[in-house]
């Protein structure tokens, strides 16, 4: 996950309509959709309507979608930009943008926002570990070597990982909810260099 990878998004008042204009490193700096304020504030306070559940809005061959997220709205862009023989080409673009600032944007404000995709990350839980974390934190460089091994080790989309107090020093016991269990243990690297040996951390994972 990286903010060069995200997408700028800024929204202001022209007229009679709201001007959305987005930048991103994949799609460049594209022109501007005009959005009716009216009709997306109708869409957007109307809950009890599920035909209503997309916003939909075209500008000049582009194509703007909405969709309603607890907190934020999904918008989608198709940015027309060519035609290859009979057929259109677009650029489709899609970022999240907080609820509290559209409803800002619909009131006359000016916004602007970065949207950075978060992945899909296994979720880690370390309730019955108190004890290990708590003499790992007090290490900085076990701390480190831990924050390290999650980061490398545990890149398993969508899973829910339990971890539990181990007998090996500073080491986990892990249990992957309807998957593999095995454990998450500390070792201590000793290398030699020109000016004497020296000695880091690093986990590993063993099953």
């Amino acid at each position: 996950m990286s903010i060069y990878n995200g997408t700028l998004a800024k929204l202001e008042h022209t007229g009679d309509y709201i001007a959305l204009r987005t930048y991103s490193r994949a799609h460049g700096c594209k022109g501007r959709f005009l959005i009716n304020p009216s009709r997306f504030a109708r869409w957007l306070n109307d809950d009890g309507d599920p035909g209503r559940s997309e916003y939909l809005e075209r500008d000049i061959g582009h194509f703007l979608s909405a969709t309603k997220r607890k907190w934020s709205i999904r918008l989608k862009i198709l940015w027309r930009y060519g035609s290859s023989g009979c057929r259109t080409v677009f650029d489709e673009q899609h970022f999240d943008l907080p609820v509290d600032m559209m409803i800002r944007a619909l009131q006359g404000e000016s916004i602007r926002h970065l949207h950075v995709e978060q992945p899909n990350q296994a979720r880690l839980d370390f309730t019955n570990a108190c004890g290990v974390i708590k003499r790992i934190r007090e290490d900085k460089r076990k701390r480190r070597a831990l924050t390290k091994g999650l980061r490398t080790s545990f890149n398993w989309r969508g899973s829910f990982i339990s971890f539990y107090d181990d007998c090996t020093p500073c080491g986990f016991y892990f249990q992957e909810r309807g998957g593999p269990c095995g454990g998450l243990i500390l070792h201590e690297r000793e290398t030699n260099t020109p000016v004497g040996k020296i000695y880091s951390y690093e986990y590993s994972v063993h099953t």
